[in-house]
C-alpha cells in the first residue's frame, strides 16, 4: 500500500525581478534539499548551478521558461525559496580587515530585494547609424558557457558577458538579431568595435543587477572593536 503524502506546503507570492511578473512559490521539500546537498558535496559548480535552477523551476507554480530566467532571477528566487524552507536568516562569516578575526554576522535574507530602478540602460548608441539593444544574460547562457575557471582573466570574463548580452543591432536598413548569427560573426563584430564603443558595453556589464546588501558589523576580536562595512554580492556571499 502506498504511503500517504502527509504535508501540504504553503504558497507565497514573489515578483520575478527581470520581468516584474508575480508568481507563486512553495518551500522546497526534503527530497529537493537532498539533491541540492549532493550537488554541493560534489564541489562541481555546474552540478550546483543545475540543482539551483531545478529547485527554482520545481517550486514555482507557474510554468516558467528556464531559458528566459536571468542569473539574478534565479539567485533571487532561490534565496527567497530557501528562506521559507530552512529559515529567514543566514549566518555569514566576515573577516575583520584590521585584525583578521572571523565574525559571525546574521543576515535577514527575505528582506533582500533587487531594485529595478537601478537597471542599466539597454539601448546603447554606438554610432550615428547603429544602436545596440542589450539584454541581461540568462542563467542558461552562463550555464552553457562552461562556467568560470580560475584561468579566466577579468578581461575574458567581461568579453564573454558582453557577448551574452548582445540582443539586437538596429541599423538604418534592418534589425539584426544576434541569436541568428554564428559565434565567429559575433566575435568579429565585437573585435571591430572601437575602445570607446567597447567601454559603453563594459559599463553595461558593470551595472548588471545582482543580489547585494551592505552589512555593518563590529569586530568581536579581543581589543579590536573595529566597526566594519562590507557589501555582500552574489548568491554565495549569503551563505
Amino acid at each position: 500500500m502506498a504511503l500517504p503524502q502527509i504535508n501540504t506546503f504553503p504558497w507565497y507570492d514573489i515578483t520575478i525581478p527581470s520581468t516584474n511578473k508575480t508568481v507563486r512559490y512553495r518551500p522546497y521539500n526534503v527530497g529537493e534539499q537532498k539533491t541540492l546537498l549532493i550537488a554541493f558535496e560534489s564541489g562541481e559548480s555546474s552540478n550546483i548551478a543545475k540543482s539551483l535552477l531545478d529547485i527554482v523551476i520545481n517550486c514555482i507554480e507557474d510554468n516558467l521558461d528556464r531559458n528566459s530566467l536571468t542569473t539574478f532571477d534565479v539567485e533571487y528566487l532561490f534565496l527567497q525559496i530557501r528562506s521559507k524552507s530552512v529559515g529567514e536568516t543566514s549566518n555569514v562569516i566576515l573577516t575583520c580587515p584590521s585584525c583578521g578575526q572571523q565574525n559571525g554576522v546574521e543576515i535577514i535574507v527575505d528582506k533582500i530585494r533587487i531594485d529595478r530602478s537601478e537597471f542599466p540602460e539597454r539601448m546603447i548608441k554606438i554610432s550615428e547609424d547603429y544602436t545596440l539593444e542589450l539584454k541581461f544574460p540568462t542563467y542558461m547562457d552562463v550555464l552553457n558557457s562552461n562556467g568560470v575557471t580560475q584561468e579566466d582573466s577579468v578581461s575574458e570574463l567581461f568579453y564573454r558577458t558582453i557577448m551574452q548580452s548582445l540582443d539586437k543591432l538596429h541599423t538604418p536598413d534592418e534589425l539584426i538579431r544576434f541569436k541568428d548569427e554564428s559565434v565567429e560573426e559575433i566575435t568579429k563584430f565585437i573585435d571591430n568595435l572601437t575602445t570607446g564603443q567597447y567601454t559603453k558595453l563594459m559599463e553595461f556589464v558593470n551595472r548588471l543587477p545582482s543580489l547585494k546588501q551592505d552589512v555593518e558589523y563590529e569586530c568581536e576580536g579581543e581589543g579590536c572593536d573595529q566597526k566594519n562595512n562590507y557589501t555582500l554580492q552574489g548568491l554565495y556571499d549569503f551563505f
